[in-house]
C-alpha cells in the first residue's frame, strides 16, 4: 500500500474515533461522568491536531477536490460538537454539593416512605448503575427486620428485582402504615407541664403525623372533634385552659386551628421564658450578689477532700503516714484528733456508720487486727483504682466520706459506686447509645446514663462544643453526695433521638466538665448474665468500660420506660425495656 493510501487510512481512524467520542457525550448528556468527560476532552484535542496534519499531507500529494473539502467540514463539526458538550461539564459542577446519604431502613414502618423515596432516586432509577451494583448497595442499607427480608437471596444480578419487589411487597402496605401513624397519635405522651420545647415537639410530632396521613390518602383535618379531642388531651393544663377559652367562641372544631393555635401559644411562651432567663442571670464578677439557680440533684458531683492527720489532698483511709502507725498508734492519733473511732471524721451525733466488717466490734476496719482482702475505692472520672490493704467505713457510710474536711485543694470525682477487685459484686447502671443533634441538625451518636436520681439532665461540656450548640447562660447549683455542691454555667437544648424506634424528644441539658467515671467499672462477661437473643439493647456495648456523655434525669425516665421486663439469672441484673432499647441495670452475680 501506498503512502497516500495509510495516509488516507489514519485519516479515517481519527474521524472515527471523533465520531465515538460525540456519540458518547450525546448519549449520557443527561447524567454525564465528570472523569469520562474530562478524558474524552483531551482526547478530542490531540485528535483534532493529528487529524490537521493528516489531512494536510492529503492535499499536498492530491488535488483539493469538493470532496475533500466536504470531509474536513464533517470533521469540524464533530471537533465543535464534542468540545461543545464536554466543554459544559466543569462549568455545570463548579459548586460542589454535599454528598446525600441513604437513611439506614431498619424495618420501622414509619421511617419507610422517606427511605423509598431517596433510594429510588439515588439508588434505583439511576441508569448508570447495574442490578448488582444496586443490590449491594440495597443491603447496605438495610437492617434489623428489614435486612431478614432479603437475607436467603443470593446476592445476584438476577435477585436484584426479588429483593426490592419483596420489600415493596413487605413494608409498602398502606393500611398498616396508616394504623401505625393513628397509633402514634394516641400514643402521644401528655405534657405534664407548661413548657414552649415540649410544646413545640408536640406540635412537630403531630403535623408530622398528619402530613404522613395526607400523603397516604387520609383526610385528617376533617376528623374534626375526634382528632381535637385527641390533641388537647395531651396538653398542660395551662395551654388547655387557654385552648377552652378560645374554643368557645367557635363553631366548628378544625384541626389546623388548633394548630395554628398551639404554634401562637408556643411563640409567647419562648419569649417568656426567654425573658425569665434573661433576668435571671446574674453577673459573675459579683459573687456576692449571685442568686442560686436550680437545685438539682445529681448521680455525681466534685469536691475536695483534705486529709485530718497531714492536711494532704487526701482522706484519712489513703494517707500513708496514717497506714504506717500501728493499731494502738492509730487510735491515740483518732481520740487526739477528736475523730470518731468508727468512721474516722469530725461529727457530734452518733455515729450511724456500721462497726467493724472484719470483727463487727464498734471501731473501724483500720483498728481492726485481722485482715480483709476486698479493697474498696472512691470511684473517680479516669482514675484506675489503686490498690490498698485498707478498710474504710462499710457499705451505706460510703457516701459520708465525701464530706471529710473539705477545703480548696485538688478536685476528686466522687461517685455512687464503689471500685472492686473483680467484676462479681459489681452493679450495673442503665446505659444507651442514642443520636444527639448537633447545630446543622445532624445525628450524633453519644452515650447516655438513665438516672432516675437526677432532677436534670447533663451534657459534658465536650459534647456540647462537638455538636457546636448555642450556650444559654444559667446558674445551676448540682446538689450531691452528702450536700456536695457543683455549678453549671449554662445550658444547651438539643433533640435526642433513639437510634432503634421512631422516638425523639427535645431537652435541656446542663453543661458539666465530667460526669461521671467510665462506665461500667470494669468489662463484664456476657456469658453469665444470659442476654436474651430476641431483644435490641439500647447499649450494645453495656459491658465494655466506656465515657458517658449525657445523664438524662428523672424529668424523662419514667417516660423511657416500658412494661417489658425480663430477669435471666436469679438475683441478677433486670433487662429492661425503654423507648430507647433494652437496658440493663443490678448486680452482677457472683461465678
Amino acid at each position: 500500500m501506498s503512502e497516500l493510501a495509510n495516509i488516507i487510512v489514519r485519516r479515517g481512524q481519527l474521524k472515527g474515533q471523533l465520531t465515538h467520542i460525540a456519540n458518547y457525550i450525546r448519549d449520557n448528556k443527561g447524567s454525564p461522568d465528570i472523569d469520562q468527560i474530562t478524558v474524552r476532552l483531551e482526547k478530542t484535542t490531540e485528535t483534532w491536531h493529528e487529524f490537521q496534519q493528516v489531512q494536510a499531507q492529503i492535499e499536498e500529494e492530491t488535488e483539493t477536490t469538493n470532496e475533500s473539502e466536504k470531509y474536513r467540514s464533517e470533521f469540524e463539526e464533530f471537533n465543535d460538537e464534542a468540545n461543545g458538550h464536554a466543554s459544559l461539564q466543569p462549568v455545570q459542577s463548579a459548586i460542589k454539593l454535599a454528598a446525600i446519604e441513604i437513611p439506614r431502613f431498619t424495618g420501622v414502618y414509619t421511617e419507610w416512605a422517606a427511605f423509598y423515596d431517596i433510594y429510588m432516586a439515588l439508588i434505583h432509577d439511576n441508569k448508570l448503575m447495574s442490578d448488582i451494583q444496586k443490590f449491594f448497595y440495597l443491603r447496605s442499607c438495610l437492617s434489623g427486620d428489614a435486612k431478614k427480608v432479603i437475607d436467603c437471596l443470593q446476592t445476584t444480578t438476577e435477585n436484584y428485582q426479588v429483593a426490592w419487589t419483596s420489600l415493596i411487597m413487605r413494608y409498602d402496605n398502606k393500611r398498616v402504615l396508616i394504623q401505625v401513624r393513628v397509633k402514634a397519635l394516641f400514643d402521644l405522651q401528655p405534657l405534664k407541664k407548661e413548657s414552649a420545647v415540649h410544646l413545640h415537639t408536640l406540635i412537630d410530632t403531630v403535623s408530622g403525623h398528619l402530613k404522613a396521613l395526607e400523603s397516604l390518602g387520609q383526610t385528617p383535618d376533617s376528623w374534626g372533634v375526634l382528632l381535637s379531642h385527641l390533641i388537647t388531651s395531651k396538653l398542660d393544663a395551662n395551654t388547655r385552659r387557654a385552648w377552652e377559652s378560645e374554643a368557645t367562641k367557635m363553631e366548628d372544631f378544625i384541626v389546623p386551628i388548633l394548630i395554628d393555635f398551639l404554634k401562637s401559644r408556643f411563640r409567647i411562651l419562648e419569649v417568656i421564658e426567654s425573658n425569665k432567663n434573661m433576668n435571671t442571670q446574674v453577673p459573675t464578677d459579683i459573687p456576692r450578689f449571685k442568686k442560686s439557680g436550680d437545685r438539682s440533684s445529681s448521680f455525681t458531683t466534685t469536691t475536695s477532700f483534705r486529709c485530718y492527720n497531714c492536711n494532704g489532698p487526701h482522706s484519712i483511709y489513703k494517707c500513708t503516714k496514717f497506714l504506717a502507725l500501728t493499731i494502738l498508734e492509730r487510735i491515740k492519733r483518732i481520740n487526739d484528733l477528736k475523730l470518731c473511732n468508727i468512721c474516722l471524721r469530725a461529727h457530734s451525733d452518733k455515729c450511724k456508720s456500721r462497726n467493724c466488717p472484719k470483727c463487727a466490734r464498734p471501731h473501724n476496719g483500720l483498728h481492726s487486727s485481722r485482715t480483709n482482702n476486698n479493697n474498696i475505692h472512691t470511684g473517680g472520672a479516669g482514675n484506675s483504682g489503686e490498690s490498698s490493704n485498707t478498710t474504710p467505713p462499710a457499705e451505706n457510710d460510703r457516701n459520708d466520706i465525701a464530706n471529710e474536711a473539705m477545703i480548696n485543694s485538688a478536685p476528686a470525682s466522687v461517685n455512687a459506686h464503689a471500685r472492686q477487685n473483680s467484676e462479681a459484686g459489681q452493679v450495673l447502671l442503665s446505659t444507651a447509645e442514642i443520636l444527639v443533634f448537633d447545630s446543622q441538625n445532624k445525628p450524633v451518636l453519644c452515650r447516655a446514663l438513665l438516672d432516675s436520681g437526677s432532677q436534670h439532665n447533663f451534657m459534658t461540656e465536650s459534647l456540647t462544643r462537638r455538636l457546636n450548640l448555642k450556650r444559654i447562660k444559667s446558674s445551676c447549683s448540682i446538689i450531691g453526695i452528702n450536700d456536695a455542691s457543683h455549678t453549671s454555667t449554662y445550658k444547651v437544648t438539643t433533640t435526642i433521638k433513639s437510634r432503634i424506634y421512631d422516638y425523639s424528644l427535645n431537652l435541656e441539658f446542663f453543661a458539666l466538665p465530667n460526669l461521671t467515671s467510665k462506665l461500667p467499672l470494669m468489662p463484664v462477661n456476657l456469658t453469665e448474665l444470659k442476654v436474651p437473643v430476641d431483644i435490641r439493647l439500647a447499649d450494645p456495648s453495656f459491658h465494655v468500660p466506656k465515657k458517658v456523655d449525657i445523664i438524662l434525669g428523672a424529668e424523662i425516665y419514667f417516660e423511657l420506660l416500658t412494661k417489658e421486663q425480663i430477669q435471666t439469672v436469679s438475683r441478677g441484673p433486670i433487662f429492661q425495656g425503654t423507648r430507647l432499647g433494652w437496658v440493663i441495670a443490678g448486680p452482677i452475680p457472683s461465678p
